[in-house]
C-alpha cells in the first residue's frame, strides 16, 4: 500500500474494495503467474473485484505503487524493501500461515491475523534437472546445494529478503509439487486463467 493513503490495515483496504467493486488496482509481476494467482485467491476468498495490472518485475511493480499508479501489490518483501525502508509503502499483510521470522519483518500481519481468513501462498525457488538425468549426478547436485543451503552467505541472501527457507529433494518435493500444481490449477480455473 502506497504510505501516503488512508488506508493503514488490510481490512481498511478490502473494505474500500468492497464498497468500489473494480475500482482498484492491483499490481503484480506478469499474467497468469504467481501474483494474479494470489489476486485471484484474494478476490474468491473475500468477494472482492480488482482490477489486474501486470508489470514485467517485482521492482517496476513497486515503483508504481509507490508513483500511485496501482492502489496495492502483491510482492515478494525483499522487491520493495527500500520503498517501505524509506516510508513510502506500508505493507499490509503476509500470506503465509506465519509471520515472517527475518529481523523487521516479524510486525506484519499473516492474512489470517489481518482479515480472518486462511490465506496462503509460498513462492517457489527449486532447482530443477534435465529428464533422465544419472542418479549420480542428482546425489552429486543435491549434495553441492546442500553445501550452498547452509553457508553463512546464503542464510544471510535468505534473512535480507526475508525468504522462508526449506529443504526438499525426491518424493518430498514431488509431493509438494504436485499440491501445488493442484492448488494453481484450481485457482486459475476460476479466475479464467486457463486456456
Amino acid at each position: 500500500m502506497n504510505a501516503e493513503t488512508p488506508y493503514k490495515t488490510a481490512k481498511e483496504y478490502v473494505d474500500a474494495v468492497k464498497a468500489k467493486p473494480s475500482s482498484f488496482k492491483m499490481g503484480g509481476t506478469g499474467t497468469a503467474q504467481e501474483d494474479q494467482i494470489i489476486t485471484v485467491q484474494l478476490e474468491q476468498a473475500l468477494g472482492l473485484k480488482l482490477i489486474y495490472v501486470p508489470f514485467k518485475g517485482g521492482g517496476e511493480v513497486c515503483v508504481n505503487l509507490v508513483g500511485k499508479h496501482v492502489d496495492s501489490t502483491v510482492n515478494n518483501p525483499i522487491e520493495c524493501a527500500g520503498h517501505w525502508k524509506a516510508n513510502r509503502v506500508r505493507p499490509l499483510a503476509v500470506f503465509d500461515h506465519e509471520r515472517l521470522a527475518a529481523k523487521g519483518w516479524g510486525d506484519i500481519p499473516t492474512i489470517k491475523e489481518a482479515l480472518g481468513v486462511d490465506i496462503e501462498y509460498l513462492m517457489l525457488r527449486g532447482i530443477f534437472g534435465a529428464p533422465k538425468i544419472p542418479p549420480d549426478a542428482v546425489a552429486f547436485y543435491q549434495e553441492m546445494l546442500k553445501k550452498v543451503y547452509e553457508t553463512p552467505e546464503f542464510r544471510d541472501y535468505l534473512e535480507q529478503g526475508a525468504l522462508k527457507a526449506a529443504w526438499q529433494t525426491g518424493p518430498e518435493f514431488v509431493k509438494w509439487l504436485e499440491d501445488a500444481e493442484a492448488v494453481h490449477r484450481e485457482l486459475m480455473k476460476k479466475g479464467g486463467l486457463l486456456k
